[in-house]
């Protein structure tokens, strides 16, 4: 853990610690701050629908939050405990560090929260406060609680991006590190199971007047392609490997890219299995990756030393110093997340099984 911000705390002498998120008893505390059973009921019922809306895997039941999914053999439920609290915890510290740092927040983010929080009111309750409120009470607040958790997750966000902009100094070796630990270079043969690319002799997609430059495969083009893809499985060595890409890929952008592709998990715009395969992978290794819509051969490179600030590979790098900073907060996060100290049994009695999810604000 790097103890970074030390600096901050030296205008918190004239401050009074006092106990934040909520009144009642506190579920967290962390340096004269907590988070009442009221604001925790409301965080854990909102990232509960959160989970039910992205993830299709995830279900309302007793029987998946039963179910072993964890890595190390953890239910569903304490999964998705501990991912909340994980955030509710950064919620808690991070309005502590603003708030003993002097800052504040704009004016017109303020405003912007009062106004989606009006938005809500009028949606929920046709602008009726106490009717919302009734509505609001099955996830432990009222209109009033609301406004100060939207300004806590406010405060959560500018801070994050204070401690980035004015208490971070990124260095090589701290890139280095991110880089080696995060990121795979490889290279591979794609072939088509659905459509080819509409493109030009010079590569360049073709868009027809809906947008697509897809053309579908007809069921005889589909036959034939999954045996291309038979023919080149039984043939392929890592030590032919360039030689068959040559020959089966059907991805135009590979000569764009000839040091490889450099993946990671905040790659955008590639299909999610092919990058847990080149992350999984050992150097050297040749893996298939069926796709949604047709089917990759990886084999995966050694990394170039780095390669992040090689101008030929400056697409798969783009936010790559941001990227180190988040990851450098979250180390930050991890070690006062260690300092918290949780009341088990007021905690204990509200839990993700039995909350309702909040979908609507």
């Amino acid at each position: 853990m790097k103890k970074r911000i030390l600096a901050l705390f030296l205008a918190a002498a004239a401050l009074l610690a006092f106990s934040s998120c909520g009144s009642g008893r506190a579920v967290m505390r962390y340096e004269g701050y907590s988070v009442s059973a009221a604001y925790y009921t409301y965080w854990l019922s909102r990232f509960k629908a959160n989970f039910l809306y992205y993830y299709s895997d995830v279900e309302d039941s007793d029987a998946y939050y039963s179910s072993v999914i964890g890595q190390n053999g953890e239910t569903a439920e304490e999964v998705l405990t501990s991912l909340s609290d994980g955030r509710i915890m950064e919620y808690l510290i991070a309005e502590y560090l603003f708030d003993h740092a002097g800052l504040t927040l704009p004016e017109a983010t303020a405003e912007s929260v009062d106004a989606l929080l009006d938005s809500v009111v009028e949606g929920e309750a046709a602008g009726d406060k106490k009717a919302f409120d009734g509505l609001a009470a099955q996830y432990g607040v009222s209109y009033a609680d609301l406004r100060e958790i939207y300004r806590i997750e406010a405060k959560s966000e500018r801070y994050r991006s204070f401690y980035k902009t004015n208490v971070l100094t990124v260095t090589d070796a701290e890139r280095d590190a991110y880089f080696e630990a995060n990121y795979a270079r490889t290279v591979h043969i794609y072939i088509g199971t659905e459509y080819r690319l509409n493109i030009d002799e010079n590569g360049t997609l073709i868009y027809d007047e809906n947008g697509d430059y897809r053309i579908p495969y007809t069921e005889a083009e589909k036959a034939a392609q999954r045996q291309k893809i038979a023919e080149l499985e039984k043939k392929l060595t890592p030590e032919n490997f360039d030689a068959l890409r040559a020959e089966y890929n059907e991805d135009p952008a590979a000569s764009v890219y000839e040091n490889g592709y450099y993946l990671s998990g905040n790659t955008e715009g590639f299909d999610g299995g092919v990058i847990a395969a080149a992350l999984a992978m050992e150097e050297g290794e040749v893996r298939r990756v069926d796709a949604d819509h047709g089917v990759f051969f990886l084999k995966k490179l050694p990394r170039q030393a780095r390669a992040y600030s090689v101008p030929e590979n400056a697409d798969f790098f783009d936010n790559f110093d941001d990227a180190v900073k988040n990851d450098l907060y979250e180390k930050f996060l991890a070690g006062e997340k260690e300092k918290v100290t949780v009341d088990a049994a007021v905690k204990d009695g509200i839990t993700i099984r039995t909350v309702s999810p909040c979908r609507n604000f």
